[in-house]
């Protein structure tokens, strides 16, 4: 059944891609197929087995490649539909519902953030994220997002220490409504062990009740081994982010609703978690011991 699959979507994905028969087990395929849709032939199958009975439609293969392709190079549907060779109602129909599928799935879990990590202080790490969205009319302060200089919506990743595995996810919410620190106090920190404490940076200061922080003018030498080690975990951090932002259905100006976009965050966030199993990130503890 995989090895069928696998020969579908191969069969789907070459012509879109220009990669000949031949090449198809060379490195150039596999990396053509990851440019154009975002996650390995192995990711692909993987969400092809949860997301192909996980509602009343059935979707066949070349369903699951519009949607990948449309989150990785976000289209408009007029060329979408000319790229696959279908109407534009038929295209927007099953990338939307495959999207929804994907965003539904259970690949990140909050439990999870003690894999092969015993500390609760921090017990991950934590930052948020701004994605362009078109200005709201009339104008709208709580849309502002100081980091776009534009209209935004923010959410925020938490992500383990001791696997590269994200644990959390949330947001969808107007970026200049809801700072960092607001949008953890509603959605992280309700989910903390008593004493539990989460590496985060100055934006989510709150007084060393919940986030750890990196210090003010630190004085001594345990301050800057703290600020230095929050760097580290932070900037580690910051490959998610941009793996995240590769997805051009993020990284660009929305042109659907901002309901569509938590949508498609949360497609891209699985999919994110999924390439983050075949390429880890480096081990926070390895990094730590550098710099020590």
């Amino acid at each position: 059944m995989v090895m069928g699959d696998a020969a579908m979507f191969i069969s789907l994905a070459r012509p879109v891609i220009g990669v000949r028969r031949a090449s198809i087990d060379s490195p150039y395929f596999r990396r053509k197929f990851k440019a154009f849709f975002a996650i390995s032939l192995r990711g692909c199958l993987r969400i092809w087995l949860d997301v192909r009975f996980a509602g009343p439609e059935r979707p066949s293969h070349q369903h699951l490649l519009w949607a990948l392709h449309m989150l990785k190079q976000y289209p408009t549907e007029e060329i979408g539909c000319r790229v696959f060779g279908v109407t534009e109602k038929t295209y927007r129909h099953w990338t939307w519902l495959i999207i929804k599928r994907i965003a539904r799935l259970d690949y990140i879990q909050w439990e999870r953030r003690f894999e092969n990590w015993e500390e609760t202080v921090p017990s991950c790490s934590v930052d948020g994220v701004d994605f362009w969205v078109p200005e709201s009319h009339p104008f709208s302060r709580g849309d502002y997002s100081h980091k776009l200089n534009h209209a935004g919506l923010r959410y925020h990743v938490a992500l383990a220490l001791g696997t590269s595995f994200i644990v959390h996810v949330a947001g969808g919410v107007r970026a200049g409504s809801w700072p960092d620190l607001r949008l953890a106090r509603e959605c992280l920190v309700p989910l903390l062990r008593p004493g539990e404490m989460v590496a985060a940076d100055r934006g989510y200061r709150d007084g060393a009740l919940y986030f750890l922080t990196p210090v003010n003018r630190p004085i001594s030498l345990w301050q800057r081994r703290l600020n230095r080690s929050i760097r580290l975990i932070q900037a580690r951090h910051e490959h998610v982010n941009k793996r995240l932002d590769d997805f051009s259905v993020l990284g660009e100006m929305f042109r659907h609703s901002r309901r569509q976009h938590r949508l498609a965050f949360a497609a891209c966030a699985m999919l994110t978690q999924v390439n983050l199993i075949e390429e880890p990130l480096v081990d926070v503890r390895i990094l730590l011991r550098r710099r020590q």
